[in-house]
């Protein structure tokens, strides 16, 4: 073998002001046509071609390599893991090392240089202002607030001291008689409403009070000691119409049932209890909720069974005799009284409701609302709370997402996430052949029918239209206390029968404990017949971390790929992904662990949904070493994104069952990360130039969702996270002016889809990662 020999190539390569390492190291691999080369003149070759030949404008990465960066890359990219140690003992037989000088490129002027570094100051200012304005922004909503407070409180008072002092009065007590004889002969009871004086202090302005600071008034965040759970402060405060509110609501119902497109709705109810009497006053406050909704166009069709007692049937038609609004019909044991209830219908919408559950005065209209203005919705459905035994207030919300069909799948027929108030189109529930016999509650119903739906969906190769309100608008009644079972529905997904390749990239630096404890569990505990780790060095220099990558180059399975450039997650990623032999792509971090407790295989798991031809990316339920959640999907509030339910201990099902449940998300982290490789080179891959450390994960996971690809989080491929033990945090005046400047990216290419998540209700916090509620809800638009 002559030098000559794949001299002529390399030189036309390169002279392609385009070239990458990879295309360099196949040049240097022609050279060995037998295979017999050894690793010393394959350095000296490759010493000898920076020295020849030259090197024109920039490559294809962008990356201005060091001639020791240039050697060490193309060399292990060539199958030889060479580092400076190995090489540094040939030097002086090969002349010239000169390992720090950067190959040559085009020039930069200097003073583009300094303008950068002045354009980087400036842009640094400005997110400092920007902090500021922001600062301020919630400073000035929170005094608002407070003044809101303060005038409603005082306004309260006042007319309950005047009101007092009113009744106290020498005339009020004389004009007893006159008002009791008043009530007398209009029929009525007369009752004598007590009102208490307020004690003096509740006139005292809030900033008067004893406890009173400027910093508790001016402070974003609540005390420690708030309850950012307490749903009945949260009623007080964010679900408590006025008179007013409701009179101006009700004048709107009245003129859109006036509009001659208003939609009608149909409320089928099937009532088959034998022992229904003890529930009858429930089933008469279900009836009463339907007959006080504001929007007139309404139907209430009720099935009973013949064994229902004869009070509960003689009570419903005293009913249906003082309501016109309302069918009742008598079903015989032997048939289904949701299929009679359904015959009756006659509206543009059906629901089904539960005979002892509540709908809010509003519901109807919401509704109506939402149908008017879009008439292209197939299915509607709403938030709901409990009713909680024995006081029966309303406790436990159901802060809802928006369509999530894996949530859907995974919660099954018995936890239904859409269930309690779902408005079917009548025309589609037509389609489909009305409802399907057997079922006795609403919920299994409404999953059978949304199940079908998709179904014929798919078929007809047509969307169907699925709309959330995320408002609450029906109340369940839960008779019995204690906590629910939760049956998580693991929904199966086979693999092909020759399962494809996963390639896991591992980058790493220097992190030997880890990167051995996260290749060894991969090894020991992957059931997954067919994949290959490749360990992205990224320019480790201690000996022991050396000698550890020599040992992984001479396993099967492993390849260590040396990238000896400054650290850009995004980069060493991408750079990898281009040595991957597999069909599938596992992005894992090198402080990963898999679990020896997981009852199902990682791998196998997250490719089975990989493989789905509508899925983009699939994350992984990641622990801390102290078992509590680290990863459990992230949704995008809080600047970009947060991981929801972080810390939550093990064995706890989080905020409505969301930490055990399959579902999708906006977006799940790269920690480990699986995806087909064919989409992440279609979507171009990590963003290496603008995300070199933060955010690409989901940058990735949005740029996927938005060539309409779902991410999906899976419960069931656990493993654990030593987080930060790989790198630290940033706290640097250079890592912040990065991330800063990653955030403003981020903000630029995605704009409000950061700030609207349909996997997140716009009633849970934006600023934690527990899932409490919004102290206000944010808005929707």
């Amino acid at each position: 073998m002559t030098k000559m020999h794949v001299a002529a190539p390399l030189q036309s390569l390169l002279e392609t002001n385009g070239w990458t390492i990879p295309q360099v190291a196949e040049c240097l691999k022609q050279a060995d046509v037998t295979g017999q080369l050894n690793e010393e003149v394959f350095f000296k070759t490759l010493l000898a071609w920076i020295d020849t030949i030259p090197h024109v404008a920039k490559h294809a990465t962008g990356r201005r390599f060091t001639r020791l960066q240039f050697l060490e890359n193309t060399l292990s990219a060539a199958g030889y893991y060479l580092t400076k140690r190995d090489m540094v003992t040939w030097l002086e037989r090969y002349g010239d090392w000169r390992p720090d000088e950067l190959l040559p490129y085009v020039p930069i002027d200097p003073r583009l240089a300094e303008q950068e570094m002045r354009i980087d100051q400036l842009e640094h200012d400005l997110h400092q202002m920007e902090v500021a304005k922001n600062r301020a922004r919630a400073e000035l909503v929170h005094v608002q607030a407070e003044r809101d407070h303060f005038l409603a409180t005082t306004k309260e008072n006042i007319y309950k001291s005047v009101s007092a002092d009113y009744q106290n009065s020498a005339s009020w007590r004389v004009s007893k008689p006159l008002r009791r004889l008043m009530a007398w002969r209009r029929g009525e009871k007369f009752v004598e409403v007590a009102v208490q004086k307020p004690e003096a202090e509740a006139l005292i302005p809030p900033w008067e009070q004893p406890d009173y600071n400027i910093k508790k008034a001016w402070q974003v965040e609540a005390e420690e000691d708030f309850d950012r759970s307490d749903y009945t402060e949260w009623l007080r405060r964010y679900d408590n119409p006025t008179a007013d509110d409701l009179a101006a609501v009700s004048v709107q119902a009245q003129a859109l049932a006036a509009h001659p497109n208003a939609p009608k709705f149909s409320l089928l109810m099937a009532l088959d209890q034998p022992d229904s009497h003890s529930n009858l006053p429930w089933l008469i406050e279900a009836v009463t909720s339907v007959q006080a909704q504001m929007y007139p166009k309404w139907e209430l069709c009720l099935a009973v069974s013949n064994q229902t007692e004869s009070a509960v049937r003689d009570a419903l038609g005293a009913m249906v005799a003082a309501d016109s609004r309302i069918k009742l019909v008598h079903v015989p044991a032997d048939q289904d009284l949701l299929k009679a209830a359904f015959s009756m219908a006659l509206g543009d919408w059906l629901v089904v409701l539960g005979a002892i559950n509540k709908i809010a005065i509003r519901a109807v209209n919401t509704l109506a609302n939402v149908i008017f203005k879009d008439a292209k919705h197939d299915i509607v459905y709403a938030d709901s709370d409990k009713l909680v035994a024995p006081s029966f207030e309303r406790l436990a919300p159901d802060f809802k997402p928006d369509w999530n069909l894996d949530l859907f799948l995974s919660s099954g027929a018995t936890q239904n996430y859409t269930q309690d108030l779902c408005f079917f189109k009548a025309s589609l529930v037509r389609d489909l052949g009305g409802f399907s016999g057997g079922f006795r509650d609403g919920s299994s119903a409404g999953f059978e029918i949304v199940s079908r739906a998709i179904s014929l969906a798919i078929s007809r190769n047509e969307s169907l239209q699925i709309h959330h309100i995320p408002e609450v608008l029906v109340h369940v009644r839960q008779t019995t206390a204690g906590a629910r079972a939760i049956v998580p529905n693991k929904t199966q997904y086979g693999l092909p029968a020759t399962v494809p390749m996963v390639s896991l990239i591992i980058p790493t630096k220097n992190n030997t404990a880890l990167l051995r404890q996260c290749v060894d569990s991969i090894l020991k505990k992957t059931n997954y017949p067919n994949y290959e780790i490749l360990v992205v060095d990224n320019g480790s220099d201690q000996p022991e971390t050396l000698d550890y990558l020599k040992t992984l180059t001479k396993m099967p399975r492993i390849r260590v790929i040396r990238d000896n450039y400054a650290f850009n997650y995004s980069a060493l990623n991408n750079y990898a992904a281009t040595f991957a032999k597999g069909e599938i792509l596992a992005l894992v971090n090198d402080d990963i662990e898999v679990s020896e407790e997981a009852s199902v295989d990682w791998l196998t798991e997250m490719v089975s949904h990989a493989l789905r031809p509508s899925v983009g990316a699939v994350g992984a339920r990641l622990w801390y070493p102290n078992q509590t959640l680290q990863h459990a999907g992230m949704v995008l509030v809080g600047g970009v994104a947060r991981h929801i339910h972080k810390h939550l201990p093990k064995g706890q099902a989080g905020f409505n069952d969301r930490a055990v449940l399959t579902q999708n998300f906006a977006a799940v982290t790269g920690a480990c990360l699986v995806l087909r490789k064919a989409l992440f080179e279609q979507v171009g891959g990590l963003n290496d130039q603008e995300l070199a450390v933060g955010f690409n994960d989901v940058d990735l996971c949005l740029k996927l969702g938005e060539a309409g690809f779902r991410i999906v989080w899976t419960p069931h491929a656990e493993l654990i996270h030593h987080e930060s033990a790989t790198r630290g945090q940033d706290n640097s005046p250079e890592k912040q002016r990065r991330a800063e400047k990653e955030l403003r990216y981020m903000h630029k290419r995605w704009g409000d889809k950061l700030y609207v998540d349909p996997a997140y209700n716009p009633n849970l916090t934006d600023g934690r990662d527990d899932m409490s509620f919004a102290w206000p809800p944010r808005k929707t638009t």
